[in-house]
């Protein structure tokens, strides 16, 4: 997923390799209507850098490495090495919505206490950002993230299938004689289902 881009800066974040996008000069400004708020501008950016580390908790919880993160104006991309999993990739892809989320969720049932600028950013701004990072269009997140609900089913699919197929087996080997015809039947369908859910284990 690469963005064309016109200016990039390059840092590190907790060691990893960290690119700024020149749409993040354009990000904050939309976000305010234009208007001159310095303030909310570095918020802006603050909720942005939390939706990097998003993705890179969740790259470090399935077991990635993450190689780069990119940072735009709109969130954020995060490059991994060490899993080849595609769930573990759209779990990544949820790591900074999931980090935006808690910071909406907090801001929306204790708002008491919050600085002005910075309620409407966690809220009325990351809530742009949240829904902008859903649509299911590359570069966002929604390219990777809506997947994540077929890939859970798939894999508890194969699960059942696989006890299923252990269940049948032990069922034949137990109790049906071997010159039993169904003892027969009943191993080639455990073997047909236990196949059937290492494929759809399969990334």
């Amino acid at each position: 997923m690469e963005y064309h881009r016109l200016v990039r800066w390059r840092l590190t974040l907790a060691g990893v390799p960290l690119q700024l996008d020149w749409t993040l000069l354009l990000g904050p400004l939309l976000l305010s209507g234009f208007r001159f708020a310095p303030l909310e501008w570095l918020l802006v950016l603050g909720l942005l850098g939390l939706h990097a580390l998003g993705h890179l908790a969740a790259a470090w919880l399935v077991g990635g490495r993450v190689t780069r993160l990119e940072l735009t104006g709109f969130g954020g991309t995060c490059e991994c090495s060490g899993y080849r999993s595609s769930l573990g990739q759209a779990f990544v892809a949820w790591g900074g919505l999931i980090a935006q989320a808690a910071v909406l969720a907090a801001a929306t049932l204790a708002p008491t206490g919050w600085p002005a600028p910075l309620l409407e950013v966690a809220t009325q701004s990351n809530a742009w950002l949240f829904a902008v990072n859903l649509v299911p269009s590359g570069p966002l997140d929604g390219a990777e993230a809506w997947k994540l609900p077929w890939l859970l089913g798939r894999r508890l699919r194969a699960r059942v299938r696989g006890r299923r197929g252990v269940v049948y087996e032990v069922e034949a080997a137990r109790k049906l004689s071997p010159d039993d015809p169904h003892h027969a039947e009943a191993r080639a369908l455990a073997a047909q289902l236990i196949e059937d859910a290492r494929r759809d284990e399969t990334p």
